[in-house]
């Protein structure tokens, strides 16, 4: 049974390792909470973008972050509050279908 277990762990479980080479962007911050170890498969670049174009919010954000004559109160104030200021700011960009959220520190 333990081998059986095993087994499932190792095909459900990717240890990153980043030693080697860079992390692409969806999987940079994952490593630093998780010391290497995911517990998921995440999905594939792909994936994101037809998730982010089948969801009606993060398409809009993609079409404002595309174009920002888009960025108006009617279509912000449908957009959750948490991403609003980030949308007026100019801290969300695109990035081959991606939404992606800069992070400043001061």
């Amino acid at each position: 049974m333990r081998l059986r277990l095993d087994e499932i762990r190792a095909d459900n479980v990717e240890l990153l390792d980043t030693s080697t080479q860079a992390a692409p962007a969806t999987l940079s911050v994952a490593p630093i909470f998780l010391n290497g170890a995911i517990g998921t498969r995440l999905p594939s670049p792909d994936r994101w973008a037809k998730a982010i174009a089948n969801d009606d919010e993060c398409k809009l954000m993609l079409d404002m972050v595309r174009n920002p004559a888009n960025c108006v109160k009617e279509n912000i104030d449908k957009v959750h509050f948490i991403y609003r200021n980030s949308l007026r700011n100019g801290l969300i960009i695109e990035e081959n279908g991606c939404l992606f959220l800069k992070e400043v520190f001061l």
